[in-house]
């Protein structure tokens, strides 16, 4: 999948696998999907080539392979204006691939025209939403150094603004409401007031909660923003969808090492889990991770409840499964590889939940 990375135009137009997938409506190419949604960055490559073997198709009366790919060819020589003698017995078929060029670039540029329409409104309206928030919110923080800034807010709340990173807010909240505008990086640790409900403005993702901490990343705005949820629930909108209702999908409210990753590219909102969870499970006991001939099923559900966090197996798989381990300080997944090793078993992340799999207790 990694030699998606950097593919260019050229490189879609060469690829038979990305032609057939682009010409078949009913294909769903797994690898290729999710090689647009792991690299952002070979979208408009990707959506570019995908329209123009779609618009070379509709130009075709009768579409045969060979004029296809002499197309083709002829595509790739014009990208990398490359000189190449033509003979006079290809002159028919080299004529016929300049007019489909020409149809195909007319559909390219429609295409073009009509998304710039759209895309562009919905851009222009997006700026003067934002620019009306930011002009609502007086008191401006920057953080040129090097370090993490603290900020204490008048209602007991705090910010950890980061490096290059900025925050707008009023100095006194309103009786129903409390928001701020971050640009960059921030930790919030937000203090509890059921009556006035926190919200954090950023370009691309909205954050609404009433007590609790969480981290906002739009330091690589292009390609992904980032929320992370510590404590406490959070609901997370797209700047759309605050647009539209002001009221977010019931699905994207995240709970405890859970996160949501928005690429602005694909309009995509990934739910996940945060690289390091940690342990959120309140009691007044320590945490202690030593198992003795405990089966697995306490195991799997400890680390749960613990972490706070969905680990799915078959129970009747692993009901002779027992282990002997002695687990501390380790982190979630490293403790997962311990056991898993001990069992036989394997792991993975899918979403927000755990999935475990093989094993061999007999």
């Amino acid at each position: 999948m990694n030699k998606y990375k950097s593919y260019t135009i050229e490189d879609c137009l060469n690829d038979k696998r990305f032609r057939d997938w682009a010409n078949a409506a009913e294909v769903d190419d797994i690898e290729l999907r999710e090689a647009l949604q792991e690299n952002p960055e070979v979208f408009q490559s990707f959506t570019i080539a995908k329209s123009f073997l779609i618009a070379v198709e509709e130009v075709q009366e009768k579409p045969l392979r060979d004029q296809k790919n002499r197309s083709l060819e002829s595509t790739k020589q014009r990208i990398n204006f490359e000189k190449h003698e033509k003979s006079d017995a290809t002159w028919n078929d080299n004529y016929w691939v300049r007019y489909q060029w020409m149809l195909a670039a007319s559909v390219l540029l429609v295409i073009g025209v009509v998304s710039w329409m759209f895309l562009g409104k919905n851009q222009i309206e997006s700026s003067e939403l934002l620019g009306k928030i930011k002009g609502e919110l007086p008191i401006e923080r920057v953080n040129n150094t090097a370090e993490i800034m603290e900020i204490k807010l008048n209602d007991g709340s705090i910010v950890k603004l980061f490096p290059n990173s900025s925050i707008k807010y009023k100095e006194n909240f309103g009786a129903s409401e409390r928001s701020a505008y971050l640009s960059g990086k921030g930790y919030f640790d937000i203090q509890k007031d059921s009556l006035r409900p926190f919200t954090v403005f950023s370009k691309h993702l909205i954050v609404k909660v009433l007590g609790t901490s969480f981290t906002v990343n739009t330091l690589h705005l292009k390609t992904h923003s980032t929320v992370e949820v510590e404590s406490g629930k959070v609901m997370v909108l797209t700047l759309d969808e605050f647009k539209k209702k002001g009221v977010g999908n019931p699905n994207l409210v995240l709970t405890p090492n859970q996160k949501i990753e928005f690429n602005p590219l694909t309009k995509v909102l990934l739910k996940g889990l945060v690289s390091n969870p940690i342990v959120i499970s309140k009691t007044d006991e320590p945490n202690d991770f030593t198992f003795k001939n405990v089966s697995t099923d306490e195991v799997f559900q400890k680390l749960g409840e613990s972490y706070g966090v969905s680990i799915l197996f078959e129970k009747d798989h692993f009901e002779n499964c027992s282990v002997t381990v002695p687990l501390g300080n380790e982190p979630l997944f490293r403790k997962l590889d311990i056991i898993c090793q001990t069992i036989g078993a394997t792991y993975n992340v899918i979403g927000s939940d755990i999935i475990i799999s093989g094993g061999n207790c007999n």
